[in-house]
């Protein structure tokens, strides 16, 4: 898959759409690297995680591939990637395989150099399913992202959770009645991370601000309108050592969707708590 160009970025807006992201996607620098995963399977049940985030689950019993940056995860030092297997039911058999590559921007993950690798297939595998492996790599250039250093860590009790639905709830309003200025306002951090994670110029709150403006408008005459968070429903998950919170429904999917007849606009949540106030992170 060609790194952030072409269909990678569409594709990386529907699943950030609204938050500015482009703007850093399309500001990339040709000289900082991006860390990717691509893989393959086929008849297994697979989950795919980077420093206690899942990045991607596999769960149907045909043949399926995919891939995903891993930049916004990165940390410098020790970086923990760990792949759960196992085979879909009814099926004695199956293979599996991931690599992590590290391009540069307009190049396909194998053109990039290699970081590691790993195959699991069935009657030539030593290790038996189920199987969780762990890879520990370095990134050779990673940016300091604040999502490591500022954030705290996170304990969910009542009052954490009642202060993310109170906070849900702000976000919820800006995306339903398409406020650019407060979605901008409190996706800022977001951002600021994105941008410095692509190695994209940093964005005044005033071009962020035109930027989702822009996404508003695109739904708007793609007919589609975000349904409000079910804010007391939502489900809450600790991720990233944490430091994150991982906002879903009741499914287990995203709970801020617009749909329209041409298809789903997904923005995943992804919550950090900074010196006491609450963010979108992700």
């Amino acid at each position: 898959m060609n790194i952030l160009s072409g269909k990678y970025v569409k594709y990386f807006l529907s699943l950030f759409l609204a938050s500015g992201v482009a703007a850093a996607a399309d500001t990339a620098s040709a000289s900082t690297p991006i860390y990717q995963i691509q893989w393959q399977a086929d008849g297994i049940v697979s989950e795919l995680e980077i420093n206690g985030v899942t990045v991607d689950k596999i769960s149907s019993e045909f043949s399926g591939a995919g891939s995903a940056p891993l930049n916004i995860w990165l940390k410098p030092g020790k970086n923990i990637f760990t792949i759960r297997l196992k085979l879909f039911p009814k099926s004695d058999s199956g293979s599996f395989k991931v690599f992590l590559a590290m391009a540069q921007k307009g190049q396909y993950a194998e053109q990039g150099e290699k970081v590691f690798e790993f195959l699991w297939e069935s009657g030539k595998s030593k290790d038996k399913l189920p199987l969780e492996k762990k890879i520990e790599f370095t990134p050779q250039s990673v940016p300091a992202l604040e999502l490591w250093t500022k954030t705290e860590q996170i304990t969910l009790d009542a009052d954490t959770e009642k202060a993310i639905r109170s906070f849900l709830k702000t976000l919820s309003d800006a995306y339903t009645k398409a406020d650019a200025g407060k979605a901008a306002e409190l996706q800022e951090f977001k951002v600021a991370e994105y941008s410095l994670a692509l190695g994209g110029k940093e964005m005044s709150m005033s071009e962020m601000k035109k930027e989702i403006k822009g996404y508003f408008s695109m739904l708007k005459s793609d007919k589609a309108k975000f349904t409000p968070i079910d804010t007391d429903g939502a489900k809450l998950q600790l991720v990233a050592e944490n430091r994150l919170v991982l906002v879903t429904a009741k499914d287990g999917k995203s709970p801020l969707i617009a749909k329209s007849e041409s298809g789903e606009y997904v923005v995943d949540i992804y919550l950090a708590r900074i010196n006491g106030k609450w963010v979108v992170a992700r």
